[in-house]
């Protein structure tokens, strides 16, 4: 079992495979792959692929192996769910460090939301996107807001600065459903 997932890894990986997984990754890589993918996407045999698969994330301690690699090479890993955990903790220290690299993580994002393990993270994705759109926001307009009047300023409200009360709401509504501060404790759970 531990063969086949970790040649679906394989298949998703870019960049200089681990050597300590080299020994796992089978011959016929690409039939592995159709058949793993096969099994994720099986509407009854879904769930079990993610039991065997978190069994084998923890037989293999895969979050230390991910804390040895770059995320731009494990991306687009559909195997694990610790690949969205690491996704996710790259993109809120990025944040937290003020790395203002929005564009990639918006591709990291935008790359796991047709992947095995979105759904379980799919509001914290939104979450983070809207902070994302915050945060972008607040440099459009470091400056301020500058209105010569009452109607200019509601104008530009009504046309460009609602953006900020959207963003910040859409922020905190997913914020609530996810309980947001387990993404910090991530920490000490990758």
């Amino acid at each position: 079992m531990i063969n086949l997932l970790i040649t679906h890894f394989y298949n998703d990986y870019h960049g200089s495979f681990p050597g300590s997984l080299n020994r796992f990754v089978l011959e016929n890589k690409n039939d592995v792959y159709v058949l793993v993918n096969n099994w994720i996407n099986h509407k009854m045999d879904g769930s079990i692929f993610k039991t065997f698969a978190a069994e084998i994330e923890n037989e293999l301690d895969f979050k230390n192996i991910l804390k040895n690699l770059d995320l731009k090479d494990y991306s687009e890993g559909s195997t694990f769910d610790v690949i969205d955990r690491g996704t996710i903790l790259h993109i809120v220290n990025g944040l937290l460090e003020s790395i203002n690299d929005y564009g990639k993580y918006r591709a990291y994002i935008t790359a796991r939301q047709n992947l095995t393990w979105y759904e379980n993270y799919s509001d914290i994705y939104l979450a983070i996107d809207s902070a994302i759109n915050l945060l972008e926001l607040k440099e459009l307009y470091c400056n301020g807001f500058k209105s010569k009047n009452i109607n200019e300023m509601y104008e530009k409200y009504c046309s460009e600065y609602y953006n900020f009360d959207f963003n910040y709401r859409k922020f905190y509504f997913y914020y609530d459903k996810t309980k947001l501060i387990d993404i910090i404790l991530f920490k000490f759970r990758f």
